[in-house]
């Protein structure tokens, strides 16, 4: 039962921003962060939930609101799914070859083309939320949303192929690799 506990906090402090109260590293347990996923979306999604009732609560304009909300939405996870969605954008709008873009992806730096598309998937982002009536707000359904969100994201990480051999996707892939061969995992 440590085990499971150790594994739900690893996926916290590295899925996450919010600080996460027991902070303790077990390789061992490494493989069994994606489990948690789903765990953590819940989690997510309840603080998130509980953020925009308490915004709409407070009458604020819904503007403010939508704004807010997407920047709640997306600072939860530490901006994560952004940076990813950044480098992607840098690597297939180069019209490169795939070595280079592969060398793209990893390049600390950001390009023209992440940032128009970041801009405009925020503001449409925005417009659509704002654009939602007040009652079509289902509580229950957005935070169910986080969780399904974890849970695809896991399997996707378990099961598409990656760019490459190395960070955090091709270290779980790997695992979870040996372990449907049978094998231990290192």
């Amino acid at each position: 039962m440590k085990n499971l506990i150790t594994a739900f906090f690893m996926a916290w402090g590295n899925f996450s921003i919010i600080p996460c109260p027991y902070k303790r590293w077990d390789n061992e347990q490494r493989n069994m962060m994606l489990a948690f996923l789903p765990s953590l979306g819940l989690l997510l999604g309840v603080i998130w939930t509980a953020f925009t009732i308490i915004l709409c609560m407070l009458r604020s304009p819904g503007l403010i609101t939508a704004s807010l909300g997407l920047m709640a939405l997306h600072g939860l996870s530490g901006y994560m799914h952004l940076d990813g969605y950044m480098d992607t954008v840098d690597a297939l709008a180069s019209h490169k070859s795939p070595e280079e873009k592969r060398r793209i992806l990893k390049d600390p730096n950001v390009g023209a083309f992440s940032v128009i598309h970041l801009v405009c998937i925020l503001l449409l982002l925005v417009a659509l939320w704002y654009s939602l009536p007040a009652e079509r707000f289902d509580p229950v359904l957005i935070t169910l949303g986080f969780v399904f969100s974890r849970c695809l994201s896991g399997l996707s990480v378990l099961t598409f192929p990656k760019a490459e051999g190395s960070g955090l996707a091709a270290t779980f892939s790997e695992a979870a690799g040996a372990f449907r061969r049978g094998i231990r995992a290192e």
